[in-house]
């Protein structure tokens, strides 16, 4: 056999195989795009609505996640069990179902329908121009950051009538830190140097947990940072996590500004901890109250440097100012910082018609439900729930769905492999 025509040969087979070996799928093409609408259209490859793909991991296994991605929500999704896709990525994940002019909210009902889940972020993710519809009738959605920096952009609409953004189970409930059982959390992780970082520009019934959830003796020497603004409504926010026990946290900031509400501010929900500061800057919208406790009888949280509030003049004025300022331990009045506010994209909408094929769209509910921990609604405006949480087991993380590239690729190195046998055989046959 030619030696030439043999080594192009071993050449070929060499490079399918790397690129069987290291399944990158749509990655190998830098994609960044793709369309979504449960149970998928057409050839499913997510490169348009027309053919969109079926589920939350088949989209995201189609990106290069080491880049920004975008996810556009084209239909209906319903996410009736824990969502993790179980791999962590270097870039960032938007999900939006307004994209080249098209909102697809009007035209396809497009939105992302919860049934009171854990939905686990494995990278920085941004949700904007959206839909969230809590369609059970016994809670919201818990969003488990494990660290992972998120942000709730302009044009998220949140509906259900159960909501209230008071208590964890009513609620588009983020957790900024871990959450126990999910994500990367470890038992007995002693400490991590990680960052809480949280935007909230539009949405309403939400409440954020700033660290973690369900931890015990734990130390997080890490800095949060938590920003409100636009026109965004906060139920409430926790500042030293919710059902944690003898933990540390780092520097805790949040900032309230625009046209944003934030309803309540609670040093303690469940738990006993030492924080090494709250700073509070408040350059416009609503701030209403803040408390130490949750309930009566939950132990004040420890402050190594002070609780201190940075209000502007237009805060000052409020007619709950004086009320709000009794809370910490220090106040101060500054001038908001002289940057560019965060504003709404402007974005060019032409209504279109819907895809050929129209997506499956299920009302059915499935036997089995696998629930986040709940606590009880608050008896009143959030200052007096009457009941606690629970804490459920680790849920098993999703895998990501193989690509059809990949699909191909093995085929013809299977292919590519048999013909070198065969060859090599008859060189062997033809020399004896």
């Amino acid at each position: 056999m030619n030696k030439k025509i043999l080594a192009l040969l071993i050449t070929s087979l060499s490079l399918l195989l790397v690129l069987l070996v290291f399944p990158l799928a749509g990655n190998a093409e830098g994609r960044t795009v793709v369309y979504l609408t449960d149970g998928g259209a057409g050839t499913k490859d997510g490169s348009s609505a027309e053919n969109a793909a079926g589920s939350l991991s088949e989209a995201l296994s189609l990106l290069d996640l080491t880049q920004d991605c975008t996810v556009v929500v084209c239909g209906p999704v319903f996410l009736w069990d824990e969502w993790d896709y179980g791999v962590d990525y270097t870039g960032s994940v938007t999900f939006t179902s307004v994209y080249d002019k098209v909102d697809w909210r009007s035209v396809n009902d497009a939105g992302l329908n919860f049934m009171f889940i854990n939905f686990v972020l494995r990278g920085a993710t941004n949700f904007e121009y959206i839909k969230f519809n809590c369609v059970s009738g016994t809670g919201g959605v818990h969003i488990n950051c494990g660290f992972n920096p998120l942000t709730i952009g302009y044009g998220v609409e949140v509906s259900g009538d159960q909501l209230t953004g008071l208590s964890d189970s009513k609620s588009i409930f983020i957790v900024g830190g871990y959450q126990q059982g999910r994500g990367d959390y470890a038992e007995g992780v002693s400490s991590t140097e990680k960052n809480v970082d949280i935007k909230c520009y539009s949405g309403t019934n939400i409440l954020i947990n700033v660290w973690s959830r369900g931890t015990m003796n734990e130390e997080y020497t890490g800095e949060a940072n938590v920003v409100i603004g636009g026109d965004a409504n906060i139920g409430s926010i926790f500042v030293a996590g919710l059902k944690t026990q003898n933990s540390m946290y780092g520097k805790t900031n949040i900032t309230v500004e625009g046209n944003a509400t934030v309803q309540n501010i609670y040093s303690s929900a469940s738990v006993t901890a030492t924080v090494q500061a709250l700073n509070v800057n408040w350059y416009g919208g609503s701030l209403l109250s803040c408390l130490d406790n949750l309930r009566e009888d939950e132990n004040v949280v420890t402050y190594t440097e002070g609780k201190n509030l940075f209000a502007s003049a237009a805060a000052k004025a409020t007619e709950n100012y004086s009320a709000v300022a009794a809370f910490f331990t220090s106040e101060k009045e500054v001038t908001a910082p002289e940057t560019t506010p965060h504003t709404p994209p402007v974005i060019e909408v032409t209504q279109t018609e819907p895809p050929v094929t129209e997506p499956p769209v299920s009302d059915t509910k499935p036997d089995d439900e696998t629930k986040p921990d709940e606590t009880t609604e608050p008896a009143s405006s959030g200052t007096t729930p009457s009941g606690d949480v629970t804490t459920s087991g680790t849920s098993s993380p999703s895998e990501p769905s193989s690509s059809p590239v990949m699909l191909i690729v093995g085929i013809v190195a299977v292919v590519v492999i048999a013909a070198v046998v065969v060859v090599i055989v008859i060189a062997k046959k033809k020399k004896k």
